[in-house]
């Protein structure tokens, strides 16, 4: 359903862009006109614009290759007066020295503006450097009386050899400057001939364009009428299956409202179309996890959708109140427009029945094999041990063979039966302050001798003393239990299991890390599955059911915990078990001296670190992520306020005022979803996460409990 309203939208935008693609070239021929004379405008006075910096750059060669041969004559006056002073021992003949060396430097510095990247030019300057220090020395060795010595060093030929170079060094630049000049002229003359020849085409081209300008407008019209035929004929197609669909078809805009509804959701909520348009999604469901802004359901469907299936079991909610069970899937529908999402809704109450019918069948099925086997096990026992004689030994090896198969079935039963508890909800928890210190020793000691059938050890690393869980230690030790006899069946004759225990922000993680073959890819997916093996020998080599870590999922989800692994084939697999931090020794945010506890329920990390935020330093803060945290700390503890969420995972936050009203706590109901008038005369205050501000609650508390109002300083 979902593809099929992606494609109807698309092949809808299709169609209009085949109508408009013939008006835009229509339109677009009737701006080429312009454009082309445009175009040849341009190129016309691009060439004037060129004629003029061909002349300004002839002027410039001309002044560069004037600059050289100033350069080239200040060099010569520099001789000249070296000669003439070390000939007469006149200093009258300094004159032409005198004159030309100030200007040698400004000379170069002109020259420089232009040609300072050229190497030529780097070199020439370097020469007349070296020439001019070469003259300077034998002008003051003159001066100082060795005349005789500054003619020797003049008949090194040194002076001469810098000449040489400075004259050939200036050719060049004079004969790179003439080419490069000649290069752009050519290049004008080029580019002159070139914008003639596409001035001309284009005025061949207008003409052209004029006569297919007629054909494409007759065209236009015909696509015109036939895409608006085809349009008529999709719209219908999409309104005939938004009507006829038998799943509910929702479509929302980014901020998660209502934009149109089929008659499915009519008929299924019980809704007029009127009372949905423009409502937030979350109206059709009782539980809407919210952070206090308006996209969040929509936001929550998008997130899990990346990581996991895109459709997710709800509880739907009629307009009259009552619920019902569904699936709901949203898919993004990119349009012209803009993204819109679509969500389909099927109603699974007959579906969650039959399935109701199929567990009791196979609950009533199993408590009705389990007697007989046990009957039968405790007899086999009975004839192995000799209660009815002795035995022929190759009696006893088929006995033994009936007694172990007895003994898995029993074991395959159990795990059914309790797989089937946990989902139906009738296996009963208790949570309590669990000490991973003292728990941990004893789930290994009860697994060691098992271990041992596979020749494995098991090794627990160092646990601190406030390593405390809230747990259920019947239910955790069953976790346990069927993670270490895992890690033992799939581990190396002689390797270690590592057992080791780790802090995390409101968790602790107890790892399981074996040395055997590792989880392949292509089984990853499908490990927690029901009666999930990676390969089919699997039960017959190690005898497993193929249900422990599904029954390990599902007693962790009703206890606050979460399960993961890691693995490396051929290296070895780390199972992650996260349990719920106990508060009383680990998450109380705020100082223990507190006259005042609060506790907090929420399911949202973020909004939990924020009141945290606000109670610092004020009162002392527990928190519970899920009901049954919630009620296995209030067991244990009294609180002079609670601050309630009433969308949480395992169920309504609802189900605790009457708990709290007995410890006679102070409520505050801060959630996302709106509230009817009963549960305002329940509590002490309603605050909606999308409309109220955090400070109104911090004020609501200190309200309650006599306090003086607290200001941002105290919180920053």
């Amino acid at each position: 359903m979902v593809r099929a309203m992606q494609r109807v939208p698309l092949q809808s935008a299709r169609v209009v862009r085949q109508m408009s693609k013939a008006s835009a070239f229509r339109f677009a021929l009737v701006l080429v006109a312009p454009c082309a004379l445009a175009l040849s405008l341009f190129l016309v006075m691009r060439e004037f614009r060129q004629g003029d910096e061909i002349a300004a750059q002839v002027e410039n060669s001309h002044r560069i290759r004037a600059e050289l041969t100033d350069l080239l004559a200040l060099h010569q006056d520099l001789e000249i007066g070296q000669r003439g002073l070390i000939i007469t021992q006149d200093r009258e003949f300094l004159v032409p020295y005198e004159t030309a060396r100030p200007r040698l430097d400004d000379s170069l510095a002109r020259i420089a503006t232009i040609l300072s990247r050229s190497p030529e030019f780097q070199r020439l300057a370097y020469l007349s450097h070296q020439k001019l220090d070469f003259v300077d020395r034998t002008i003051a060795m003159t001066l100082e009386g060795r005349s005789d010595d500054a003619i020797a060093l003049i008949r090194e030929g040194r002076g001469k050899h810098l000449m040489d170079q400075i004259r050939t060094s200036i050719d060049r630049l004079q004969e790179s400057e003439q080419d490069r000049l000649n290069d752009r002229i050519i290049a004008f003359r080029s580019s002159r001939d070139g914008v003639e020849t596409i001035v001309s085409a284009i005025f061949v081209a207008l003409s052209c364009i004029l006569l297919l300008a007629i054909a494409i407008t007759a065209r236009a019209m015909r696509l015109r009428s036939e895409a608006a035929s085809k349009y008529r004929e999709i719209s219908a197609r999409q309104v005939a299956i938004l009507e006829s669909a038998y799943e509910g078809v929702v479509t929302i805009n980014t901020s998660g409202s209502i934009e149109s509804l089929n008659p499915a959701i009519r008929q299924m909520t019980g809704y007029r179309t009127d009372e949905l348009i423009r409502r937030d999604i979350g109206i059709l469901f009782e539980i809407a996890p919210d952070k206090g802004f308006k996209e969040s359901f929509l936001r929550r469907f998008l997130r899990r959708s990346e990581s996991t299936e895109r459709t997710f079991e709800l509880l739907g909610r009629r307009k009259d109140g009552t619920l019902f069970p569904c699936e709901v899937g949203v898919s993004p529908v990119q349009l012209e427009t803009g993204t819109t999402f679509v969500a389909i809704v099927r109603d699974t109450t007959e579906r969650k029945r039959v399935e109701q019918m199929k567990s009791e069948f196979v609950s009533t099925v199993s408590h009705e094999l389990r007697t007989p086997l046990t009957s039968i096990a405790g007899s086999l026992g009975l004839v192995a041990g000799g209660a009815a004689g002795e035995i022929p030994e190759k009696a006893a090896r088929l006995i033994q063979i009936a007694r172990d198969n007895c003994d898995r079935l029993v074991r395959l039963i159990n795990d059914i039966l309790d797989l089937e508890k946990l989902e139906s909800g009738r296996m009963e928890i208790k949570l309590q302050p669990v000490s991973l210190r003292s728990f941990l020793p004893q789930a290994v000691q009860a697994n060691i001798g098992y271990a041992q059938q596979f020749g494995v050890t098991l090794e627990l690393g160092p646990v601190t003393d406030d390593a405390f869980v809230m747990a259920d230690p019947d239910l955790l030790m069953q976790v346990m239990t069927n993670i270490l006899s895992n890690a033992a069946k799939f581990s190396l004759p002689g390797e270690p299991v590592d057992i080791s225990v780790t802090s995390l922000d409101r968790r602790w993680r107890i790892d399981v890390t074996d040395r055997g073959p590792g989880i392949p890819g292509e089984f990853a997916t499908r490990i927690f599955g029901k009666f999930a093996q990676a390969e089919a020998t699997d039960s017959r080599k190690k005898g497993g059911t193929g249900l422990g870590l599904s029954i390990v999922r599902e007693i962790l989800n009703r206890i606050g915990g979460e399960v993961s692994f890691d693995s490396v084939e051929d290296q070895g697999t780390t199972f992650h078990v996260d349990l719920p931090r106990h508060a009383h020794v680990g998450r109380i945010s705020i100082s223990d001296q507190s006259d005042f506890s609060v506790l907090h329920v929420e399911d949202d990390p973020d909004v939990l670190d924020l009141i945290e935020n606000a109670l610092a330093g004020r009162y002392s803060l527990q928190s519970a992520k899920t009901l049954e945290e919630a009620r296995g700390i209030l067991e244990h503890f009294r609180f002079d306020v609670a601050i309630v969420d009433f969308a949480l995972p395992d169920g309504s936050g609802h189900e605790l005022l009457p708990l709290l009203r007995r410890q006679g706590a102070h409520i505050l109901v801060f959630t996302a979803q709106d509230t009817d008038q009963s549960v305002t005369a329940e509590v002490e205050g309603v605050f909606i996460k999308s409309r109220a501000s955090l400070d109104g609650l911090v004020a609501a508390i200190d309200g309650l409990l006599g306090q003086k109002p607290h200001s941002a300083e105290e919180n920053s």
